[in-house]
């Protein structure tokens, strides 16, 4: 079973996500010398997208054994297994991953016998599901006895991994399948490749552009929703949208995500069980409904679909705040807020990306697309922002809430310039508001838990600067200030006192 050959680079993959794998349950029947399944799971093929810490050679069979942390968790968060066997098949990517461990500064794996890292290195893999039952315990059934580090939250693993790449921010070359070449660029954003991540139409910057709102509206066919998220994922639902009319952006499909649908139910009311949620989300599959909320444009689910009710995209209503049909109208606008115990990135991701992340755009004549790349810095979904300042004459009231420029810290050790984002009628939109109308500087200390996003006025002044024509730049240029904080709430707790 652990030494099965890759799959078919075609075959079908589930996305699943460190957390997912730690709540997979375990088989009803366990055998530690069966050679077969012993879980339907066992014959399924899962692509995970997390953050590589500690890394060692097993002295039994000489598999790479690596372990894994939700994206942007720290290094002490429970992790699952990967593994990756020797063999012909599995050379390249064992060998890449090396290389990449030594440009990472992390070590030399092929003189050392494991290797932990300080910096986590953020990477995709894909392989078949493995229950490891040599390693089950009655005395601790999840965890089992002596599987890997203390860390290792679940007896579960991706095994064998047969594709392995590194994702935005990581150091060194990107890895491949076992037994691929290397893509190819594409020539247009109807087969996109690796030539950039992702792709907005004009026609959909104009719109936004128009609108004069950080709440925009979508026309949207609803359709496969998720289950409602805990509390400490995020405690939102997806639904997936399509867009009427030629294509906005690619990956073309848009999410539409509500806040806060585990704490409030569909009356308004505050309660541990709001599950009559998804017996509405499941009336409105199918219907044509216009979606008000803030538009995000982000990369976190632009590739490795993670099933139909998030399949790849970079367009997102997030958070969403109304939803009308044609018999049925909702508003979250009253659950935008941040409840304590929600997930943040690790501090060090959050400052990663608000110093770090670079993004670049040109335009396709032919799609009459902007396409994008981006470079540099680590990011995560949720993340948690100390507030240093803000100069009222930074504090702009647009449609929909308020913008400003701030001096934050995302570690509690640098400072940076961000964008933040509120939006009405949030108590944290009021606070900002309030903050305009004092004289003179403005220093405190406030933390913000929200969510990053692209900019889309920072797009906006460099592909339609202000008085002038519509720029169809042929060349890679450079998006000054990329990224935003959409502000949620107010936090209680900042990350970097707890690491």
């Amino acid at each position: 079973m652990k030494h099965r050959a890759p799959a078919l680079q075609s075959a079908a993959a589930n996305q699943t996500s460190v957390f997912d794998m730690l709540n997979w349950p375990n088989p009803t029947r366990i055998s530690k010398s069966a050679n077969t399944p012993i879980d339907p799971r066992e014959n399924q093929i899962f692509t995970l997208k997390a953050d590589l810490w500690h890394v060692k050679i097993e002295g039994n069979d000489c598999d790479f054994h690596l372990e894994l942390s939700a994206p942007g968790d720290s290094s002490t968060a429970d992790r699952v297994i990967v593994e990756i066997p020797q063999g012909p098949k599995f050379t390249q990517i064992r060998n890449a991953l090396i290389d990449a461990l030594l440009a990472s500064g992390a070590g030399d794996l092929r003189h050392r016998k494991s290797l932990d890292l300080s910096r986590s290195m953020p990477i995709q893999v894909t392989g078949f599901a493995f229950f490891d039952a040599f390693h089950f315990s009655r005395s601790n059934p999840k965890r089992g006895h002596g599987h890997g580090t203390a860390a290792v939250g679940t007896i579960w693993e991706l095994h064998p991994v047969w594709q392995l790449s590194l994702l935005t921010g990581a150091p060194g070359p990107s890895l491949l399948a076992a037994g691929t070449a290397a893509p190819t660029e594409a020539a247009s954003a109807s087969n996109p490749g690796t030539a950039f991540d992702f792709s907005i139409s004009r026609a959909f910057l104009e719109k936004l552009e128009n609108g004069h709102s950080i709440k925009a509206s979508f026309d949207l066919s609803l359709g496969e929703h998720s289950g409602i998220h805990p509390l400490q994922s995020d405690c939102e639902m997806h639904i997936v949208g399509t867009p009427t009319g030629t294509g906005v952006a690619w990956p073309n499909a848009v999410i539409v995500e509500p806040p806060n649908l585990c704490k409030f139910d569909p009356e308004g009311n505050q309660t541990e069980d709001t599950s009559a949620w998804l017996a509405t989300f499941d009336d409105l599959a199918g219907q044509q409904c216009q979606v008000t909320g803030f538009p995000r444009i982000f990369t976190e689910h632009a590739s490795g679909a993670a099933g139909p009710s998030n399949p790849n995209h970079v367009l997102e209503v997030h958070p969403a705040l109304s939803i009308t049909c044609s018999n049925q109208q909702l508003s979250f606008e009253p659950f935008l807020t941040a409840f304590a115990g929600m997930r943040a990135i690790s501090s060090s991701t959050a400052s990663s990306c608000i110093n770090d992340r670079q993004l670049e755009v040109r335009y396709d004549n032919n799609s009459q697309q902007y396409l994008f790349r981006e470079s540099g810095g680590r990011c995560g979904n949720f993340a948690i922002v100390e507030v240093d300042a803000v100069n009222p004459s930074w504090i702009r009231s647009i449609g929909g809430g308020h913008s400003a420029i701030a001096r934050v810290t995302a570690d509690g050790q640098t400072t940076a310039t961000l964008k933040l984002y509120t939006l009405s009628p949030s108590a944290v939109d009021t606070w900002l508001g309030a903050l305009a109308s004092q004289s003179g500087g403005s220093q405190f200390s406030k933390l913000l838990h929200g969510l990053f996003t692209y900019d889309y006025y920072a797009i906006d002044k460099v592909v339609h600067p202000r008085g002038g024509e519509w720029q169809t730049m042929s060349d890679w240029t450079r998006v000054p200030f990329p990224l935003a904080f959409v502000a949620f709430g107010e936090s209680d707790t900042a990350p970097w006192s707890e690491e």
